[in-house]
């Protein structure tokens, strides 16, 4: 059995890099190394290397900023001897900065990317860890600060975001337990604490196919709740569910469900609307007392066979004195034939948290 895993681990790798690298971002990819950006063509090949202000851990952000046709890459480091992490923006084509952005803590969210004034430029939404636990909102013209929101705790991930006729929606959860909405200017609509540490990014689907996303919150426990604050339904918990939920619908009743990857060991889907857990696949490896499953799930139909496929990590990743016995296993799991797809951490290239191609409601209702 460990020896079909370990041949199925090894072809689902090559496929799914060979994947990502040709959808993603057309035929290149960005991504973070210790201290760099690198950029790599469909064969795996090394393009560019840039060299960052520090070590990141945040997924890059890719889109045209400020409309003039050329794409810029958002990016954030971790803090320097200031105090102080960074955002930085490059020129997708030549990697020259564009503006640098210092922010209190360390920038280890993803960028998340839109327009909150209705300029036509693209800000940059980050979180801060060990910061000022603030939500921090900048100019995509040049990285000024518009506004800033504090949180009750740190935030290691970016906030979701609804955009709609009426205005834009901004989600946010901390490891205090809270949960808030904020309007484009950064003004409180509600906050809820569902309780527990919500370390995971926030997701938005539309579960119930009425046109208004709701939003799935990750601690041990998966909540669902409507733009309104109320909690819909809540699951059993699982343990520690770190990156949150991809969406995607594997029931075939053309409603996104949500799959996600628990410290227990188990990779779930649950259905959208109820919370009911369709299934369950035991991922453990080794069995060591820290094994966990701690990757963010995409999910595609890789061998374009007609069928989707989500695709995950797990094993032991520690720094203490275990670290030389840490190892990984990846997987791929067939769904059948479901619909949607969530092919990249936060769904979309502008990290906002929502299913690609879905980052706009026109028709919600926003208070």
């Amino acid at each position: 059995m460990d020896e079909q895993k370990d041949q199925l681990a090894l072809r689902v790798r090559k496929l799914w890099v060979r994947w990502l690298m040709l959808t993603v971002v057309g035929p290149v990819l960005a991504f973070g190394l210790i201290l760099s950006l690198g950029n790599l063509n469909a064969a795996g090949e090394v393009l560019w290397k840039k060299k960052l202000p520090n070590s990141t851990d945040s997924p890059p952000s890719v889109a045209d900023l400020d409309g003039d046709g050329s794409l810029e890459i958002v990016v954030g480091v971790m803090a320097m001897g200031d105090r102080h992490g960074r955002v930085v923006v490059l020129d997708a084509a030549t990697q020259q900065e564009k503006w640098v952005a210092k922010v209190p803590g360390h920038v280890q969210s993803e960028p998340a990317l839109v327009d909150l004034d209705g300029d036509h430029v693209l800000d940059v939404i980050v979180t801060t860890w060990r910061g000022d636990k603030c939500v921090r909102a900048l100019s995509g013209r040049d990285g000024h600060e518009l506004w800033k929101h504090a949180m009750q705790g740190d935030m290691y991930h970016g906030v979701s975001i609804v955009e709609a006729n009426t205005g834009v929606r901004l989600i946010a959860a901390s490891i205090a337990g809270d949960l808030t909405m904020l309007d484009g200017k950064g003004q409180p609509v509600w906050s809820k604490q569902p309780g527990g540490y919500l370390f995971a990014p926030t997701t938005l689907a539309d579960v119930d196919g009425d046109g208004t996303p709701e939003i799935a919150v990750a601690s041990g426990r998966l909540h669902l709740f409507d733009l309104d604050g109320n909690e819909l339904w809540t699951t059993g918990n699982y343990g520690s569910i770190g990156r949150g939920a991809a969406a995607a619908d594997v029931s075939g009743d053309d409603l996104p469900d949500l799959l996600f990857g628990a410290s227990d060991r188990r990779f779930r889907a649950v259905d959208g609307k109820t919370g009911r857990e369709l299934w369950a696949f035991d991922a453990t490896t080794k069995g060591h007392v820290y094994e966990s499953l701690d990757s963010a799930p995409i999910v595609a139909d890789f061998d374009q066979n007609g069928t989707l496929e989500v695709f995950f990590i797990a094993g032991k990743g520690t720094s203490d004195g275990t670290r030389p016995e840490n190892y990984g296993r990846a997987y791929a799991l067939s769904l059948g034939k479901g619909s949607d797809q969530w092919p990249m951490f936060r769904g979309n290239l502008k990290r906002t948290g929502a299913q690609d191609g879905r980052q706009t409601h026109p028709a919600a209702e926003l208070k």
